[in-house]
């Protein structure tokens, strides 16, 4: 029981956390649910589909190019590095 709790606990730490958090290179949370043992986050709608389909081609699609992904790993280090100092 006290797992649980602590799961509930962890959840809305989560949740009021990352509601503050904004920057360019981070999805922004919009909402979450909670509903018994479900829980879940809401982020913005991305419409380019998803991350690994886009990098690893998963829709047939080609593969992004090297300074494609030169900017994306530029993209997740600002990112990470605002959740590490700029928080």
């Amino acid at each position: 029981m006290e797992g649980l709790w602590q799961g509930d606990k962890q959840f809305r730490t989560e949740v009021s956390m990352q509601g503050l958090i904004q920057h360019m290179n981070l999805l922004r949370l919009l909402g979450f649910c909670s509903a018994g043992d479900d829980k879940m986050f809401i982020y913005e709608y991305m419409p380019n589909g998803s991350f690994d389909g886009y990098l690893f081609g998963g829709d047939n699609s080609s593969c992004p190019s090297w300074r494609d992904r030169y900017d994306i790993m530029l993209g997740v280090a600002r990112g990470l590095a605002y959740l590490h100092d700029g928080c």
